[in-house]
């Protein structure tokens, strides 16, 4: 029992180190994933200013959590690069449960975007936001959820799809759209009827306005609707995704 335990850790290891190595050596990603967020917020940041600092404080924390959402769906574009390149069947028949793969790429993914949203809230801060540094820990906490939702969702489609086109189908026409129908860039409380019906519907609305909420005061939906919905999505998507994996075929 004891070293099917440590197997499973060491297979989560394993799988969390390749996932950071990949990230490090894929030059194009690793520029995307900590530029593309921060071109967003300092252009989004130098047009708030006029606004005051209430307005940056508002978007800042949307851009943040985008980068986030959009770095950790990523997750599912290694299942596609391990279906390629036949790693996967190694993975698929390694005496330990397919759960420690996905536990590791989630822990991977996650690590990742936890390192580009401290990145970007500093920069953030270099341009003006005011965060509420009592709250960051939480913040975190609310980040890592939302992230874990992206990651459930790229898992789970990276499982059914076979090509790497599919999977960009998949990013830009259903995570893009949510995204920008959530929390991140539209204010719920003011909202027009029909949209903020769209944003309450939207799971990543709930992360995000928690994050904000922790860091700037400045949630519009009630903070334990924001914690319950994402606790509870994110433990779904991980464990559809965990689910879908099982059945995966190389």
């Amino acid at each position: 029992m004891a070293n099917q335990t440590n197997r499973e850790l060491q297979s989560i290891y394993v799988m969390w180190k390749r996932i950071m190595i990949r990230t490090v050596r894929a030059k194009g990603r690793l520029l995307g994933t900590f530029v593309q967020p921060l071109l967003f917020m300092v252009a989004f940041g130098l047009g708030l200013r006029g606004g005051g600092v209430e307005n940056l404080s508002f978007i800042l924390p949307g851009i943040i959590a985008m980068g986030a959402i959009m770095s950790s769906v990523m997750a599912g574009l290694s299942v596609m690069w391990d279906k390629e390149f036949g790693f996967l069947k190694e993975v698929l028949v390694a005496p330990v449960s397919r759960l420690s793969a996905v536990i590791g790429r989630a822990a991977g993914a996650i690590t990742t975007a936890v390192i580009q949203s401290v990145w970007l809230a500093v920069v953030g801060m270099v341009i003006g936001a005011r965060f509420n540094m009592v709250g960051a820990l939480p913040a975190l906490g609310m980040l890592i959820l939302t992230s874990a939702i992206a990651v459930g969702i790229g898992l789970s489609f990276a499982s059914i799809i076979s090509d790497f086109e599919s999977f960009q189908i998949v990013q830009n026409i259903i995570i893009m759209p949510m995204v920008f129908l959530s929390t991140a860039f539209i204010d719920v409380r003011s909202a027009p009827g029909w949209l903020a019906w769209v944003v309450r519907f939207n799971p990543f609305s709930y992360g995000i306005d928690g994050f904000r909420h922790f860091l700037t005061g400045m949630g519009g939906l009630p903070l334990w609707m924001d914690i319950t919905v994402t606790v509870g999505v994110s433990v779904l998507a991980m464990v559809v995704s965990a689910v879908m994996f099982e059945k995966i075929e190389a």
